[in-house]
């Protein structure tokens, strides 16, 4: 039997198909012939430069020993390789229009003529350095390379272009904005579009930054979730900035001068994008620029998973089904967050049961990838009592509220508005605080995609992901949250790209983020590393690579991951990341005079040696004498008087010559603002109609107090519940000693995410006896050690 319907036959009459096929090789050969041309015309210009200047000994040395050193650096007649390089440059057919045309200047225009009379006539030629020059200026003006500086090629690295139903991207595939280049050697005479990358996009495959500190991991995924936006449809939600106030600087462009230079590069400006920064309704401060929202999450939007996410664990069946009771009750009813705490503690005093319980486990570094769980019993009245416990608090501070607040936010509609970038800032709150919002904020976005996949896929970026889930989860004051968000994230890396969620994280040091969730960052982009930390990362490297790797310039790196290539994870590099667009976070500046010098603003400040000096602004030289400035135009718009209102250091201003002219304060904000903000912004009083919080049973859920002398605690730690708010930042700050012994403050502060000057002044606290510096690198005392295997949950709440 033949098989004659399995096989292969002509859609066209086959002469023509004949035809076209050896047309195509006629052109694929002609077009590799002008690859190999350029790749030796590169060759060329670099042998001249040598054979005309001499070898360094680093290139000496590189070449000892190579039977074919002589060939390549310069035992050839620099005559005789220039006489090879202008025949070539003779075969490109735009030679003659670029030197004709006004391509080049027309003193080069001049001179190449001379030479290539000279050269077809067998005739010397006096001044080589001049011809190379100028045989080189014709290359660069017909393509052959962009600079004689950088002679190498660049490929673009781009995200996927979807072209899929109800997911499509506003540009078509090869139109899109870079967000890297692919360096490609000079002599590589591959097509450059052979060498782009494309990282998928189609199922959402989760990213991690990997990098030292100051080498650009955040401006990396910055770049990435900026692109996702406005080209893919993605929406950007920033969810975590490790407290430095960053995520608030996305609604602003770039300040930053080595930013700009790489923007610049890729022929990109610095943008701002609309946001709505999101703080929680609770300590607010009495001033925010009004792209600030205060938001509570209402108890409807409450589920099963999100009370047990509060406690950290797991509960079996049973609880499930009394959590569900509890909740079905409350939403059908009142909708108050009080009857559901009674509720659930009316189970608690009802049952005598004993329930198992999981909570997640730390994954050994050689262990399985798979996120475990440690079973075990316990009653369920205490199970109970935890859920309310961590609802009580969470109720007790505004985030979770009564239907109907003004300030509970739908997270369907945050999706929904693609448009604006969604920024949750919650580092006025504490830490404990913090990561309760951003756990609730994963499970609301989760349930709206899975509720409605017709809404933006969505871009989660998240800067520093160790904080909120530590490979070694030491904070024992709030890790019950810690390990909700544990389970919470691993959901998102396991199956949030069915969902279409992405996940954007950076993180300096692999080995500091939960093993079993890493693993599931499907496409890694390492920047410059140091070399202990090279060895954690689950790729391997040659001792090439490693070294590469350790020696990157800032913002240069390697992808891992993102396809296969003969088997083996592919590896990218050398790749130039594009930077931020939008601000980034200063060491010396604080977020909010930033906001207000984008914005236009002047912003009163006073020297640091000279506390009389006038108020001035960070763009504008002094407004002149005291006298001068009687009244002012305020941040809110509004004017006043400079002796009823003295400016004070950091206050938005204007002075009355600064809006003559316009019709209105927002009309001179806009001609004074930053090219790039996306629009006018003002101060605002974020507490204003926000309701406040009167709850009674708030004290009910420490009923139970424990007393300090049941507690093993040594003496002279006794006084570290003086200072209750400032433990968690102390055992930070302790655990990252332990784990890293960094040399220097500074190096410390980046680890730690903490300020160097706040670790100064808690050296002058109870906490300086417990560090040390020894041979150049902190490490912990004895005193810091215990410290730090003290239970903390159960000493503050006695």
């Amino acid at each position: 039997m033949s098989y004659d319907h399995l096989q292969p036959d002509d859609n066209d009459p086959t002469e023509e198909v004949a035809r076209n096929s050896i047309e195509k090789r006629v052109r694929d050969v002609e077009l590799d012939r002008e690859r190999q041309r350029e790749a030796r015309i590169n060759d060329l210009v670099k042998q001249i430069e040598v054979a005309l200047g001499g070898n360094t000994s680093a290139e000496a040395e590189a070449t000892d020993g190579d039977e074919n050193d002589g060939e390549l650096w310069g035992d050839k007649n620099a005559a005789e390789l220039l006489t090879e390089l202008g025949a070539l440059l003779d075969e490109i057919d735009d030679v003659k229009t670029v030197v004709r045309g006004g391509g080049v200047t027309q003193h080069v225009a001049i001179l190449w003529q001379q030479y290539r009379r000279r050269r077809r006539r067998g005739m010397q030629v006096a001044d080589l350095v001049q011809e190379h020059g100028v045989y080189s200026a014709v290359a660069g003006a017909v393509g052959v390379f962009g600079s004689y500086g950088d002679q190498s090629g660049y490929a673009p690295v781009r995200l996927e272009a979807l072209d899929i139903p109800g997911a499509s991207s506003r540009v078509a595939d090869g139109e899109q904005t870079e967000i890297a280049r692919r360096r490609v050697g000079a002599s590589d005479p591959t097509d450059l579009e052979d060498r782009a990358v494309t990282l998928p996009l189609r199922d959402a495959r989760h990213i991690l930054v990997v990098a030292d500190p100051r080498q650009g991991k955040d401006s990396t995924i910055c770049r990435i979730a900026g692109n996702l936006k406005d080209e893919h449809g993605y929406k950007w939600i920033s969810l975590y900035d490790d407290g430095r106030n960053e995520n608030r600087m996305i609604h602003i462009p770039s300040d930053d001068e080595n930013i700009h230079d790489s923007l610049d590069q890729f022929n990109q400006a610095p943008k701002g994008y609309e946001t709505d920064v999101f703080v929680p309704a609770t300590d607010l401060p009495d001033e925010l620029p009004d792209n600030h929202t205060p938001f509570s999450v209402s108890v409807d939007d409450l589920t099963p998973d999100i009370l047990s996410w509060l406690a950290g664990i797991k509960p079996g069946g049973q609880t499930e089904q009394r959590l569900s009771q509890a909740l079905q009750a409350v939403q059908n009813g009142t909708g108050e967050v009080s009857e559901l705490i009674t509720q659930l503690r009316t189970y608690a005093e009802e049952t005598t049961a004993r329930v198992t319980v999981s909570e997640p486990a730390q994954s050994p570094e050689d262990g399985s990838d798979d996120v475990e769980y440690e079973e075990y019993e316990m009653s369920e009245d205490t199970v109970l009592e935890n859920i309310v416990e961590s609802l009580t608090i969470a109720a007790g501070q505004g985030i979770i509220r009564d239907r109907g607040a003004g300030t509970n936010i739908d997270m369907h509609d945050v999706l929904a508005d693609q448009d604006r970038v969604a920024a949750l800032n919650a580092n006025h709150v504490d830490d404990g605080l913090k990561h309760l919002c951003v756990l609730v904020w994963l499970a609301l976005i989760w349930d709206a995609r899975g509720d409605d996949p017709s809404l933006p896929r969505v871009a989660v970026e998240c800067r520093e992901i160790k904080a909120l889930a530590p490979s070694k989860n030491k904070n024992s004051r709030y890790s019950s949250i810690t390990n909700g968000l544990h389970q919470v994230l691993y959901l998102y890396t396991t199956q949030g790209s069915a969902r279409r969620i992405m996940l954007l994280a950076s993180v300096q040091k692999v080995t500091d983020f939960e093993k079993s969730l890493r693993s599931n960052m499907d496409i890694n982009i390492l920047l410059k590393i140091k070399g202990e930390k090279i060895n954690a990362i689950q790729w391997s490297f040659t001792p090439d690579e490693r070294h590469k790797l350790r020696n990157m310039p800032t913002g240069w790196g390697m992808i891992a991951g993102g396809g296969e290539e003969d088997g083996r994870p592919e590896k990218v590099y050398p790749i130039n990341f594009c930077g931020a667009r939008c601000g980034l976070s200063y060491g010396d500046l604080t977020w909010k005079d930033r906001y207000g010098v984008a914005s236009g603003w002047r912003v009163a400040y006073r020297g640091e040696n000279d506390m009389d000096e006038l108020p001035r602004a960070y763009d504008d030289p002094p407004t002149g004498g005291e006298d001068e400035l009687t009244e002012y135009i305020n941040g809110h718009g509004d004017r006043v008087t400079a002796d009823e209102n003295p400016l004070e250091p950091g206050d938005w201003y204007l002075t009355p010559g600064d809006v003559t002219g316009y019709d209105s304060v927002d009309d001179a904000l806009s001609d004074r603002m930053r090219d790039g903000m996306p629009g006018v912004v003002k101060l605002h009083d974020p507490g204003e109609g926000v309701e406040e919080v009167s709850f009674d049973l708030l004290s009910q859920a420490e009923r139970e107090e424990r007393q300090l002398d049941d507690v093993d605690i040594p003496a002279a730690l006794e006084t570290w519940l003086e200072h209750e708010d400032k433990i968690e930042r102390w055992v930070t700050v302790l655990s990252t000693i332990e784990d890293d012994h960094p040399s220097s403050l500074r190096d410390l502060s980046d680890a730690a995410g903490v300020a160097r000057s706040t670790i100064t002044d808690d050296a002058d606290r109870p906490v300086g006896a417990c560090w040390q510096k020894r041979d150049g690198e902190y490490t912990l005392t004895a005193l810091g050690r215990k410290a730090l295997e003290q239970d903390w949950t159960a000493l503050t709440r006695a």
